[in-house]
């Protein structure tokens, strides 16, 4: 396309090790980039001109909240900034707002037609009850903003009415709360699928043991959905308007139906094996490419 961009893409990123695959490839490329600090992002609202010809966001909600100042979620801000001064964006302001909103995902694969785990949306503690009485056990009780840290998985209605009377429940403090049934999943494992610029690139299982919420350390395989998943994966980041996304579902042993439970803004191509050569960040450059060259058309229009 070009081999010369007058300001530098810039990159707001998780982990180094899992990046520098995309900073060879854009360095192979000669497209430059500056490796951005989410906790020292600052903007002037003065200013016309920004420093960069593009910038691609691959932070993880987690990543916002955990990282070493709370000055990460300013990121919203300064995307909105950036996008109103026409810096093309990859996962901005929008992409923020629904990583830290469980319930809005759900709406959205509601609106799609696409089954989710039964859930419950309650705003106190007193409704946990009545949630419990309609959910078949075990069910999960997760904070809106889907944190890992603040998910509980409650095996039971007398152990849900055990850790209310002893206060041992540790929910979140921001509701709204969801209280969502758990799915068994078929061949304990889940499945992610990965999709830049709303074209599904690949799906990988992630087995995990019975009751076991923490996927991060999950053995993962590659996986071929159906061709009606791959669709629904791909509307799923469509209307949400991910350009870089993965989404997470469990096929229900029960009835052999998949179940979406999760939407990501970003990326997870660490977990991907190797094979035959298929390169994942070799595309993400493509579309980042691909992106900037819009850019530069519609500059030259103006």
């Amino acid at each position: 396309m070009f081999t010369l961009i007058e300001k530098p893409i810039g990159i707001f990123y998780g982990h180094e090790e899992w990046f520098n695959p995309l900073f060879r490839e854009l360095e192979r490329r000669e497209l430059p980039y500056v490796k951005l600090n989410p906790a020292r992002q600052w903007f002037d609202l003065g200013e016309t001109e920004t420093p960069y010809s593009l910038v691609y966001n691959d932070m993880s909600f987690p990543s916002y909240a955990d990282g070493p100042s709370s000055s990460n979620l300013s990121l919203s801000a300064y995307f909105s900034y950036l996008e109103q001064q026409r810096v093309p964006v990859i996962n901005g302001s929008a992409a923020i707002a629904l990583q830290q909103a469980k319930v809005q995902q759900l709406l959205l694969l509601k609106r799609l037609g696409l089954d989710f785990p039964d859930t419950r949306v309650i705003t106190h503690l007193s409704q946990l009850k009545k949630a419990g009485d309609v959910l078949i056990f075990p069910v999960l009780i997760k904070g809106n903003a889907g944190l890992g840290n603040e998910t509980v998985l409650v095996q039971s209605l007398q152990h849900l009415r055990e850790s209310l009377e002893d206060g041992t429940l540790a929910l979140s403090q921001q509701t709204p709360w969801l209280v969502q049934q758990w799915i068994p999943a078929k061949g304990h494992h889940v499945v992610r699928a990965e999709v830049i610029n709303g074209n599904f690139q690949y799906a990988v299982k992630l087995h995990r043991p019975q009751h076991d919420l923490d996927l991060r350390t999950a053995d993962a395989e590659w996986f071929e959905p159906t061709h009606s998943v791959v669709k629904a994966v791909e509307a799923i980041a469509r209307e949400a308007r991910l350009e870089v996304a993965s989404v997470e579902y469990a096929v229900d042993r029960r009835d052999n139906k998949p179940y979406f439970y999760a939407i990501h803004a970003h990326s997870n191509f660490v977990a991907l094996p190797q094979r035959h050569g298929y390169d994942p960040y070799a595309a993400l450059a493509s579309h980042i490419e691909a992106r900037l060259q819009k850019r530069r058309e519609i500059e030259l229009v103006l």
